[in-house]
């Protein structure tokens, strides 16, 4: 058991890191008005950044889950379980919310319509279904469910700032509001660790023979 303790405990620095960021996103959920922060970032458009986040938001595709489960199962058959139950938690529980809880929520530009917001040339902005955001669930799913099993703190910096920036650029992209990416980093943040405490975890104890 201590062994075993040892070898998974690295991840705690990178999990702590992240609940301080939640923690921090929550202040600003519960004190900036909606779509404050979106108006912000639009006035600070460029080419660097719509190219930038044109780009990067696409790290937060469900499709990100297919290679990782694939890659999983090729190192452990535990691993690729684990990985895919995480794929399914989330995604499920971003479509319960986008589809069934807040059903047809207003995105920015249609909530914002009174502004002119600058749009990026080439993307597709949605209208509607924009609680949570299933972008941002799938990229902080993705993350941890890596930083889980990373040992170098560097890496796992790495890990959390490619996901807050993914999250970022749905903003920037007026595909959501903050709050809309706040609650879909704590479901993908959520969905690995909860699997990870009730799946994993356990089975590699049972495996290894220790109650």
């Amino acid at each position: 058991m201590i062994q075993i303790y040892k070898e998974i405990r690295p991840y705690n620095f990178a999990l702590l890191l992240t609940g301080l960021l939640l923690l921090i996103g929550a202040g600003v959920v519960s004190f900036l008005p909606k779509g404050d922060l979106l108006i912000f970032l639009n006035t600070y458009h460029n080419k660097v950044l719509d190219h930038f986040f044109y780009y990067l938001t696409n790290m937060g595709d469900g499709l990100i889950f297919l290679p990782l489960v694939l890659i999983a199962f090729l190192i452990d058959k535990r691993l690729g379980i684990y990985y895919l139950l995480v794929g399914l938690m989330h995604a499920a529980l971003v479509s319960i919310g986008k589809y069934i809880l807040f059903e047809n929520s207003p995105r920015p530009i249609i909530y914002l319509k009174q502004y002119t917001l600058h749009l990026v040339e080439g993307l597709k902005v949605h209208k509607w279904n924009s609680f949570p955001s299933g972008h941002t669930a799938t990229v902080f799913a993705a993350c941890t469910a890596i930083i889980l099993f990373l040992k170098s703190k560097l890496l796992q910096v790495l890990m959390i700032i490619i996901a807050c920036l993914a999250g970022i650029s749905r903003v920037y992209l007026c595909q959501h509001f903050f709050q809309d990416v706040f609650i879909g980093a704590v479901l993908g943040v959520v969905s690995p660790w909860f699997l990870w405490k009730v799946y994993y975890f356990p089975v590699v104890l049972m495996k290894d023979g220790i109650q």
